[in-house]
């Protein structure tokens, strides 16, 4: 038997400023964050000489956050002001005859 659990964040922090002509026209800071958890346990059963089972399951779980904050909109570059948060959910089961 064998059981793993791993986890992965990435944050970051952006200040974005556009500029036209030595003129600043727009300008954004963001905060991203991501999170991904991974779970997953293998099990390998030795029916006998020729035939090896192996069987498991995993499971992932992501979630992610977008938050722009100080916005200087501008109609020449587009910026987002949206706050935008999404997560999935990843299950799989496998077997094989080895």
């Amino acid at each position: 038997m064998e059981l793993t659990a791993d986890y992965l964040n990435r944050h970051s922090r952006n200040n974005s400023s556009y500029f036209l002509d030595s003129e600043k026209t727009a300008a954004i800071e963001e905060t991203d964050n991501l999170n991904l958890w991974k779970f997953k346990a293998d099990f390998i059963y030795p029916h006998s000489r020729t035939l090896v089972w192996k069987f498991g399951a995993s499971a992932q779980l992501i979630s992610s956050k977008y938050t722009p904050t100080d916005i200087v909109e501008s109609d020449r570059f587009e910026t987002s002001d949206i706050p935008t948060k999404t997560s999935g959910f990843t299950p799989i089961v496998y077997a094989s005859a080895q």
